[in-house]
């Protein structure tokens, strides 16, 4: 009886002080895409606007989580500041700061010490697409997020270096970054072309083989329009006689993520048409070169060569260390809560419950018994990522601290669950 007392006893201090100094983990915006065991399409061709090798794409068996926009450049801030305190990696780009088509991002400080801001901050760069980000930099910020957001100010295994993505042999070169894979364990990653083109263009109508051309929800060329009510604009130049016309311009170019309102995809994700391209996993192979997938086109494409290269028969790629200008990346999750033990797509008192009823034993049944974290005990690590996804759901991967209410009572919850064990 006592053993079972000062087990609860300890599960709600070391909680109380864990939840207390808990970082809140990044907001990612997702939608939830289902339909599992709907059928591919044929994608590709030599005649545009079908390019690339010919292959099925769009079938996915399991329900996931994709980004509902592009990562921001205020998202990648965030990124930078906890793990680039030296940049050991190259995950900041002058470029940023410099090009025409910068993200207006600055690095300040010297390494050891580097920080990162907008230079500008009175202006509206943050929530518009990161790009100058190569592949690896893009699995980099998965890794980040598979690992919890930690802020350390370095590139280390336990923040960078591994979690969707093994990247502890510090790849460089472009042969060794089309030699990476997804791990199986991964909880954030860059899309497969098969996730990224079922959020895109399935039509969201059942385990169906029934696919837009666009990502807009429409089998029509999207316009520029920035803001319409009719719906079917993307980000993208066009023709208007005299000149080009660019849907935002200088300084900023890309439009702020989510503008284009009424022209979102059947599973409500926006800008997979035009802003920027965005890295998939595909490795595709053209005249003998292997190169990383990438779709969507881009924000200074014309208008006839956005017909192409927006349309879901257009497989783009490039060399996965190019850092450019107009190429950015949005993220996949799987699509489980952490720290949902009963896996009803919450995370909450009944869960509290049974982790408390499981506080310090081995385990063999993983999540289903508290062990989140994988370690084979129910313990503190995993108290803090069921703290960090408290009232979490399928619908939603906004990963944050819950308020103090909401932890004070997820402490007297641990509490008299692990109280109620020692009961006759």
């Amino acid at each position: 009886m006592m053993k079972f007392l000062f087990r609860g006893l300890i599960a709600v201090a070391m909680v109380a002080l864990l939840l207390s100094v808990a970082q809140a983990e990044m907001m990612i915006d997702t939608v939830t895409i289902g339909n599992t065991g709907n059928t591919g399409e044929t994608t590709g061709g030599s005649t545009l606007p079908y390019l690339g090798p010919e292959v099925t794409c769009g079938a996915v068996d399991y329900i996931y989580n994709i980004g509902k926009y592009a990562v921001t450049a205020g998202q990648y801030v965030e990124f930078l500041n906890a793990v680039a305190d030296t940049d050991a990696h190259g995950l900041y780009n002058a470029l940023m700061a410099t090009a025409t088509y910068k993200n207006n991002i600055v690095q300040n400080g010297v390494s050891g010490s580097f920080t990162y801001a907008f230079a500008d901050s009175a202006s509206s760069w943050e929530n518009r697409p990161i790009c100058f980000v190569s592949f690896g930099d893009a699995a980099r910020f998965c890794n980040w997020l598979h690992n919890g957001c930690p802020d350390t100010g370095s590139q280390t295994a336990a923040t960078t270096e591994d979690g969707a993505y093994d990247l502890t042999g510090n790849p460089t070169t472009d042969a060794e970054y089309l030699a990476i894979s997804r791990e199986s364990d991964w909880k954030w990653a860059i899309p497969s072309e098969d996730e990224w083109y079922k959020a895109a263009f399935h039509k969201n109508d059942g385990n169906t083989g029934n696919y837009f051309d666009y990502a807009t929800s429409n089998d029509t060329m999207p316009t520029s329009n920035q803001i319409n009510g009719a719906g079917n604009n993307s980000t993208h130049r066009k023709w208007d006689g005299s000149g080009w016309v660019d849907t935002v311009g200088s300084p900023y170019w890309r439009s702020e993520v989510g503008a284009h309102y009424n022209s979102e995809s059947p599973y409500d994700t926006f800008d997979q048409s035009g802003n920027t391209w965005e890295w998939n996993e595909a490795v595709i192979e053209e005249d003998g070169v292997d190169q990383r997938g990438a779709r969507g086109g881009a924000f200074l494409d014309n208008k006839n060569l956005s017909t192409a290269f927006q349309t879901a028969g257009f497989r783009g790629s490039f060399f996965p260390t190019l850092e450019s200008y107009n190429l950015g990346f949005r993220v996949v999750q799987v699509s489980s809560v952490p720290g949902d033990t009963d896996g009803d797509g919450d995370v909450d008192a009944d869960d509290a419950a049974i982790v408390a009823a499981h506080w310090g034993l081995p385990t063999s049944a993983g999540a289903a018994e508290g062990d989140f974290d994988g370690d084979g005990v129910v313990g503190p690590k995993d108290a803090s990522i069921m703290a960090a996804h408290w009232s979490g759901s399928t619908e939603s991967s906004a990963t944050t601290v819950p308020e103090p209410s909401v932890l004070a009572m997820f402490v007297a919850v641990l509490g008299l669950a692990a109280l109620r064990r020692r009961r006759p």
